[in-house]
């Protein structure tokens, strides 16, 4: 009986996006996917901050300022609301992590990771 060969990027890859897709749609199909993303621990407050970047006004939180500035910019190339510019920011970046982790230990341990932290693939879509 011969073993598999180790698992490739592609392979990895497509478990990644297959993975996030599959919190989405779960997400969608419960319904008001949108008003979670908008209630969802301090997500409101980094569009808020957004919204000070790009009009002014006062800030009222103590945020770290560099996501806000990224929906920011965001909002101002493509016609989208904060709360999709912060998912989109959120699934660039979990699949940027799991391309990390591939590069750096290999697809088994990335995959490995996704299936152990379910969590952490949710989050990524909120």
């Amino acid at each position: 009986m011969a073993l598999r060969k180790e698992l490739t990027r592609n392979d990895a890859a497509a478990m990644v996006v297959c993975a996030l897709l599959i919190q989405f749609v779960e997400l969608m199909r419960a319904g008001g996917y949108w008003e979670r993303v908008q209630g969802w621990l301090d997500n409101q407050s980094y569009v808020y901050l957004a919204s000070v970047i790009r009009f002014g006004g006062p800030p009222l939180d103590q945020h770290f300022w560099g996501l806000p500035a990224l929906i920011a910019l965001i909002e101002r190339i493509f016609p989208i609301s904060g709360f999709s510019a912060l998912v989109a920011i959120s699934v660039i970046t979990s699949l940027a992590a799991s391309l990390l982790m591939y590069r750096l230990y290999g697809a088994t341990v990335a995959v490995t990771f996704l299936i152990l932290c379910p969590q952490w693939v949710r989050l990524s879509t909120m």
